[in-house]
C-alpha cells in the first residue's frame, strides 16, 4: 500500500529539545524535522541519546525543554502524547520486550486491540513473521527465542499495524548477518511504499543503505551529515562479475555477490584524478567535468559530473600541480576494492 502525502507540515518537528535525567543532560538543544515519506537515519555511539530521542518522538517521554510537533501540532506531555500518536506511529524500542506466549500471539496483539477479526489478524501476523524470516518460529514461545529472533518479532509486531510512520531504535541489534539483509529488504519495501521512517542505529552502514538524510548524535547534540558520494541503483551479476548501475545510468565494477537494489559509497580520497585515462588495473575510469573546487581543512574537494555527482578529495599540492579549475575535463579513476556496496 502506498501512503499518500496528506500534509505540507513536517511529520515530526523537534524544536530545541532538552532532556535531563537527574544532573545529566541527555539531549541538548536538538532541532530537526522529518518530512512526509522520508527515511531519516540517526547514528551515534552508545549513550549518545538515540534511545531518548526516539522515546520523545514516540510520546513516551516528556522533554525537559522544547517541544515535539507531529504534523504541525505540539504533542502534549506523556502519556497523552503516546495516546495521540496511537494508530499513526508504530515504534520498536530498546530494550526489546515481548509478551508471554507465542511469537504469533505477540504480533497479533495490536491487531486484536484494534478489533481485527481472528482469521484476518492471524493471516496478517503470519505474513509479517514470514516477511522477516520467522515463519517457522510462529508457534515458538517468546521466552525460547534468541535475542535476534525477539528483535525481529518486535519489528513484525510494529510492521503489521500498517502505520504510516515508523520509529525504529536499533532494529538490527543482535540480528545475524543473513537476517539483517531480510530486515533491510523489508524496510526498503516500506520506504518505496511511502512510509515515513526514522531509524536510530550505531551501525552507519545499515542506515546509509536506506536513508535519505543522515543525522549524527553525539553527547546529546545533533548535526546533519552530508551524504557525499552515495549512489543508489542496482547490482547486476553476470558470469561472476558484478556491476552497479546507478539510477542516473552510471556503471561501476564492484565487489558484490548478490544482485538487486543497492547503494554504493565512494571514498572521496580513493578517487584519482588525471587529465587522460590512467594505465592502471582499475576498471572504473570515468570521464567527467569539474563543477567546483573547494579547499577545506588542508584538503581540496573537487566536485565532478561523471554522469552523476562525484567528489574527489585531493591534496592542495595535487590541485596546484594539475591546475584543476571549474570547467576542466578530467578522468576520475577508482578501484572496485575502494567501493563499498550497501
Amino acid at each position: 500500500m502506498t501512503i499518500a502525502q496528506t500534509s505540507t507540515s513536517p511529520v515530526f518537528q523537534a524544536r530545541q529539545l532538552v532532556k535531563r535525567r537527574g544532573p545529566a543532560t541527555v539531549l541538548d538543544g536538538v532541532s530537526f524535522a522529518v518530512a512526509e515519506g522520508e527515511f531519516c537515519g540517526v547514528v551515534g555511539p552508545n549513550g549518545s541519546g538515540k534511545t531518548t530521542l526516539i522515546e520523545l518522538l514516540a510520546g513516551l517521554e516528556t522533554p525537559s525543554e522544547g517541544e515535539v510537533r507531529f504534523r504541525g501540532e505540539a504533542l502534549p506531555p506523556a502519556p497523552g502524547a503516546a495516546q495521540r500518536l496511537a494508530g499513526r506511529v508504530a515504534s520498536v524500542l530498546q530494550p526489546v520486550w515481548l509478551f508471554r506466549g507465542s511469537a504469533l500471539g505477540n504480533v497479533e496483539f495490536g491487531l486484536r486491540a484494534r478489533g481485527v477479526p481472528r482469521r484476518e489478524r492471524h493471516a496478517r501476523a503470519l505474513a509479517a513473521l514470514e516477511r522477516l524470516g520467522l515463519g517457522d518460529k510462529a508457534r515458538r514461545d517468546s521466552r525460547a527465542l534468541s535475542r535476534g529472533e525477539a528483535q525481529r518479532v518486535a519489528l513484525a509486531r510494529a510492521l503489521v499495524l500498517d502505520c504510516p510512520v515508523l520509529l525504529l531504535d536499533e532494529p538490527l541489534t543482535s540480528v545475524d548477518r543473513e537476517h539483517c539483509g531480510v530486515v533491510l529488504e523489508a524496510l526498503r519495501a516500506l520506504k518505496a511504499a511511502g512510509r515515513t521512517i526514522l531509524m536510530a542505529a550505531h551501525d552507519a552502514d545499515a542506515v546509509l543503505s536506506l536513508a535519505d538524510r543522515l543525522f549524527v548524535l553525539d553527547q546529546g547534540r545533533l548535526r546533519e551529515e552530508e551524504l557525499t558520494n552515495l549512489l543508489s541503483g542496482t547490482v547486476e551479476v553476470e558470469n561472476g562479475i558484478a556491476h552497479f548501475r546507478s539510477a542516473a545510468g552510471l556503471r561501476l565494477d564492484v565487489l558484490a555477490t548478490r544482485p538487486g537494489p543497492a547503494r554504493v559509497v565512494v571514498d572521496p580520497t580513493a578517487v584519482v584524478l588525471s587529465p587522460a585515462p590512467l594505465a592502471s588495473t582499475a576498471r572504473n575510469s570515468l570521464p567527467g567535468v569539474v563543477r567546483s573546487v573547494r579547499s577545506e581543512a588542508g584538503a581540496v574537494d573537487v566536485a565532478l559530473d561523471v554522469g552523476a555527482p562525484l567528489v574527489a578529495r585531493i591534496t592542495a599540492a595535487t590541485q596546484r600541480e594539475m591546475g584543476i579549475k571549474p570547467g576542466d575535463r578530467v578522468y576520475a579513476t577508482v578501484k572496485s576494492t575502494s567501493l563499498k556496496v550497501l
